[in-house]
């Protein structure tokens, strides 16, 4: 145990680990300045505007980023999952979103393509083969919220195919990334508690979101706000599930051997 813990401290000191850890942390910087936007939904006045549901999709995102940068600094080699999260949400930001906005995209995302980079295990992101079984309950939520998020994808994806002003490509990609988070935390991969987490905590921000700003254009409305509460709350709870019954399950192995 000695030897393994001190394996494990040698590792985090070795140059990799303190330039992946540089990286990611200034890639955190660099994103955590869009958290100032958490609180626009509820300073809106006047007339419903794209901004206000526009700014909610965007603090969701950067929840998401940052929440899985944070998580990976802390203990690089013991969560990859959050990472390669990240990996995939980067290639679909820009598949998605270059052929509508241009090269701005390719920008945006260097930060997160030098951390990725820079990760001392890279074998360890080559891989999502679930470790175990995969959680049926995670997943079926996941599925359910990509089913109830459909007609929203369709919607923004149409009015930007047909020119409509309004950022409807970028709350496209947004939502897609943010089922994404929720699909890959069923796999349980290390780090799937992390994402488990930071998937409920942005589907309540936006349920709470909605219900401020309902008719704003691309918001999800009353009844999608309380939803996306119903569903964040959801993840929270199946993720403290799942981790406590993973944890007796090996618990019980100890005790047998």
């Amino acid at each position: 145990m000695m030897a393994d813990a001190a394996k494990e401290a040698r590792r985090s000191r070795d140059w990799r680990t303190i330039v992946f850890r540089i990286l990611a942390a200034l890639a955190t910087l660099f994103f955590v300045t869009n958290l100032r936007l958490i609180p626009e939904p509820w300073l809106a006045q006047g007339a419903p505007d794209f901004r206000q549901w526009s700014d909610a999709m965007t603090v969701a995102i950067a929840m998401l980023i940052v929440g899985s940068l944070v998580a990976v600094i802390w203990r690089p080699r013991a969560m990859p999952l959050p990472l390669q999260y990240l990996a995939i949400a980067t290639v679909l930001a820009v598949v998605v979103v270059a052929p509508f906005e241009g090269p701005y995209i390719f920008f945006v995302v260097i930060p997160l393509v030098l951390v990725i980079a820079a990760y001392p295990e890279p074998r360890a992101l080559m891989s999502l083969t679930p470790e175990g079984s995969i959680s049926r309950p995670l997943l079926a939520l996941g599925l359910l919220a990509m089913v109830l998020l459909a007609p929203g994808l369709w919607l923004a994806l149409s009015r930007e195919l047909q020119g409509m002003s309004g950022d409807w490509i970028s709350n496209f990609e947004h939502t897609v990334l943010l089922l994404l988070a929720g699909i890959l935390t069923s796999t349980k991969r290390p780090g799937w508690q992390v994402l488990g987490i930071l998937t409920g905590a942005t589907f309540l921000y936006l349920g709470a979101a909605a219900l401020a700003v309902p008719d704003a254009p691309g918001s999800w409305g009353l009844t999608g706000g309380i939803l996306a509460l119903l569903c964040g709350a959801g993840y929270i709870a199946l993720t403290f599930f799942e981790a406590r019954r993973i944890a007796r399950v090996a618990a019980v192995s100890q005790e047998v051997r």
